[in-house]
């Protein structure tokens, strides 16, 4: 049993080097000297755990978080070794490592949540994704701006620019809840400038899942003080000016129209990728499995362009319902945030996945995108509010 001194000291370093990681991760992506942060952490967290068991016991005892560790390692543990029914099984202890890394990453922000320092960790992630924001503008050839996709920029960004889009979104969301949790004004600015960052990237995908993600946030609107409103009236106000100004509304627009005649080509992606579900249809081809086709405005096709067909594509039926559990689950803990008057909570994991609609990349990986767009949230959502 190790002394309280010992204690503080180990929770003091694993919280900075997991705040370090959270914020060098969305700007940096996964660099070796930025995830041996998380490693760091990890480790840190092990020794915690290992050397005080009424803490863990403590720290653990909500039935919440415990089913909802089960049912995602339940998940990842049968997607990694699904590559043991594919031709190319090689990177099964990889799967089965990055599969604990993001178990580990999800259970130590709860433990700093448990803390009483979700917040910090949430001023991390959105500091980091306002800095890579206004290092793209910097970078950005400023003559194309309004009317190219803002897309590689700074060289270290994602280089998807749906997937840069996705990282402003989730800043959003970091944002609104700072905002909430501390009241302070000035983090509109912030917000709404990431919002721009989205329009100019002509994202519609991550725009879209925005805006109807927003939904519950119609539970709040009796909380808002005047002052909210004539600031977000005049930030929206400010928006829709320089897009007419500038003629960027129209390039957006045109943008919008353009994806009624674009959603066929999605459409015969996922056509080709049920073709492959329909002939392995209970356990999938396995994680390593990829499409190879040339769709009809010639562009050979890997991906699903879809979360969903992707699982079922790797994990078949099997795998699809799984994935469905965690998703549900996330719902119902979604709906405990709504009831506690936290709906954005609720808003960016319901962004999310409707952001993995038409976004195909798998979720076990290094950290990366899917860290970021898909298992933060998750963790986010698990910290359930403390009850009064």
């Amino acid at each position: 049993m190790m002394s309280a001194k010992n204690n503080n000291l180990i929770i003091t370093s694993m919280i900075f080097f997991y705040a370090a990681f959270l914020f060098l991760m969305p700007l940096l992506g996964g660099l070796g000297k930025v995830n041996n942060t998380f490693h760091i952490a990890l480790i840190l967290s092990v020794v915690f755990l290992l050397s005080n068991k009424n803490i863990r016991k403590e720290i653990f005892s909500s039935a919440e978080i415990k089913t909802g560790l089960v049912i995602t390692s339940i998940f990842l543990f049968y997607y990694s070794i699904s590559g043991l029914w594919n031709a190319n099984s090689e990177t099964l202890v990889s799967d089965l490592t990055h599969s604990v890394y993001i178990i580990f990453f999800m259970a130590i922000f709860y433990i700093i949540s448990f803390y009483n320092k979700k917040n910090l960790m949430l001023a991390m992630v959105f500091s980091s994704i306002v800095i890579l924001c206004l290092l793209t503008f910097f970078y950005v050839n400023k003559h194309t701006l309004l009317h190219n996709r803002l897309e590689r920029a700074f060289p270290l960004a994602p280089e998807n620019v749906i997937d840069m889009a996705g990282y402003f979104g989730v800043g959003i969301f970091c944002g609104l809840i700072l905002l909430r949790e501390t009241g302070k004004k000035w983090l509109y600015l912030p917000i709404a400038m990431l919002f721009v960052a989205i329009l100019l990237t002509q994202s519609r995908g991550p725009l879209f899942s925005l805006i109807i993600a927003l939904a519950p946030m119609m539970l709040l609107i009796k909380r808002l003080h005047r002052k909210d409103w004539l600031i977000i009236g005049l930030i929206l106000l400010a928006i829709g000016l320089g897009m007419v100004y500038t003629n960027s509304f129209d390039v957006l627009i045109a943008r919008i129209q353009n994806s009624y005649s674009q959603s066929f080509v999605r459409f015969g992606i996922w056509e080709n990728a049920l073709s492959y579900i329909q002939q392995k249809p209970w356990f999938g081809w396995g994680f390593g499995q990829e499409l190879n086709f040339v769709n009809e405005i010639g562009q050979r096709v890997h991906t699903t362009h879809s979360l969903y067909f992707s699982s079922l594509l790797k994990g078949g039926i099997v795998g699809g319902l799984m994935l469905l559990v965690v998703i549900g689950y996330g719902f119902y803990l979604g709906w405990q945030h709504i009831k506690a008057h936290q709906a954005l909570e609720a808003s960016m994991f319901l962004f999310v996945l409707l952001f993995y609609t038409t976004q195909g990349m798998f979720l076990i990986g290094n950290p990366g995108t899917s860290w970021v767009m898909f298992w933060l949230p998750l963790a986010i959502i698990m910290v359930l509010p403390k009850r009064q």
